[in-house]
């Protein structure tokens, strides 16, 4: 089964992640966390970004990782970026 197609946002996301080594180890870091813990550290993450007043789309784009189905799309979509020559 395919993953769902990614938010523009969530795209722009994982061109960062193939590009800058410490945000990639950062999100990978999220790998083997429990779903519930995971959404919660994104949901934080995401209010704390939204009172300090950063770009609507990449509060929205960490918002959207708490959801199991768009983390793991970001996933693969990292995997296949990284495998690309």
């Amino acid at each position: 089964m395919s993953e769902p197609a990614l938010p523009e946002g969530l795209v722009r996301f994982v061109q960062v992640l193939v590009e800058d080594e410490e945000l990639r180890a950062w999100f990978e870091s999220f790998d083997g966390v429990d779903q519930t813990r995971r959404a919660a550290e994104f949901h934080g993450l995401a209010a704390r970004m939204k009172a300090a007043d950063e770009h609507p789309d990449l509060i929205q784009a960490t918002a959207l990782l708490a959801n199991p189905a768009v983390f793991a799309g970001a996933q693969a979509a990292l995997r296949e970026a990284l495998e690309e020559p």
